[in-house]
């Protein structure tokens, strides 16, 4: 029987909202990693817990986003990675400052 290939477990980037109830990451492949939750959470409703999840890995997605921009710019120049279409670190920054949750 052949073996499954090991899954990839190394963290890429990661969100965690303002007010530190939701905490999702990605792998290094943009891949779902983990989602944490605060005790918070037990308080909500299983549609704004989905919400809140969906937008948590929406900036994880950002910032991983960001990542490979930065990549870019350290490899090609900042004209590269401006062209490259992936958003700035910025714009990660202030995705992850709007989860207010």
């Amino acid at each position: 029987m052949e073996a499954e290939p090991e899954v990839e477990r190394t963290l890429g980037a990661a969100a965690l909202s303002r007010e530190q109830s939701v905490y999702a990451a990605v792998t290094n492949t943009n891949y779902p990693l983990e989602v944490r939750f605060s005790p918070e959470v037990r308080n909500w409703d299983s549609y704004t817990i989905c919400d809140r999840v969906v937008a948590a890995f929406e900036v994880a997605d950002l910032r991983y986003q960001a990542n490979e921009r930065q990549k870019i710019a350290r490899a090609e120049g900042e004209a590269r990675a401006a062209a490259s279409g992936y958003p700035s670190t910025e714009e990660a920054d202030r995705a992850e400052s709007a989860l207010n949750f």
